[in-house]
């Protein structure tokens, strides 16, 4: 969704399974509370002939409902769409950014570079702080301990779940074909990474180029002692991202 701020700032929201649910569990009631006071969960931004999209990630796995996987499908291959990017873009439709909650897939978190799911905030698995609804809260169960640390989601080597942590691979692979974005901003996982995905140009099976990913980690201090946040530089016209910085 999207929403105005003061300073004519703008806010982007992506729905996310906290919302409604992750893929065969995904709610069309809460979907729909969702947009009546959030805004669309599919939906194009442009600023100054940047594109922005916001995707429904939730909804595609086969195992989704029909109907929800249905109409997120079908904003993808809407003329709409297209339509969106070029004037955008004023010329040919550009390549937006990508915004999801669901990264896209990847195996492990070993592809994240220096990026890691480690913190330096002690080295034994902590309580997160009390919460009026629990009564007793405990160690949370996506808390490991390492020789490098804490890590508050999966260690790095170990292999994500399709679908539940991470986008299967046959999605990701239609969602960046389809879309051709220039950067790729996604959460879910708890731990920040950095990666990248190869694609073929639009009819150039033999020419590719790499969309960056960048997964943030929460602003939440329930789900990390170290909770976190990305500042980043955008340059328009088939975004690069020149600088950013997570904290």
């Amino acid at each position: 969704g999207e929403g105005g701020g003061e300073g004519g700032r703008q806010v982007l929201l992506t729905v996310g399974n906290h919302d409604i649910g992750n893929q065969q569990h995904a709610s069309q009631k809460y979907l729909d509370l969702f947009e009546e006071g959030v805004g669309p969960a599919n939906a194009v931004l442009c600023l100054k002939n940047q594109s922005f999209v916001t995707f429904n990630t939730q909804v595609l796995a086969p195992q989704a409902r029909a109907a929800m996987r249905a109409t997120a499908l079908s904003f993808l291959s809407s003329p709409s769409l297209s339509l969106q990017l070029q004037q955008c873009s004023g010329s040919a439709p550009s390549r937006p950014i990508l915004i999801g909650h669901m990264p896209l897939y990847r195996s492990t978190d070993e592809v994240c570079g220096r990026e890691s799911g480690t913190t330096t905030v002690g080295n034994r698995c902590q309580r997160p702080p009390p919460d009026p609804l629990v009564p007793s809260p405990s160690v949370p169960t996506y808390c490991h301990e390492s020789g490098r640390g804490v890590t508050y989601k999966a260690v790095r080597d170990t292999l994500y779940a399709w679908d539940d942590d991470v986008l299967g691979q046959e999605q990701s692979t239609a969602l960046l074909r389809d879309l051709q974005p220039s950067l790729v901003i996604s959460g879910h996982t708890h731990a920040p990474c950095r990666t990248s995905h190869v694609i073929a140009a639009p009819g150039h099976a033999d020419v590719t180029r790499e969309v960056p990913e960048v997964t943030l980690p929460p602003l939440g201090w329930r789900m990390r002692p170290d909770a976190g946040y990305a500042i980043a530089v955008i340059v328009p016209a088939n975004a690069a991202v020149r600088g950013a910085d997570s904290g």
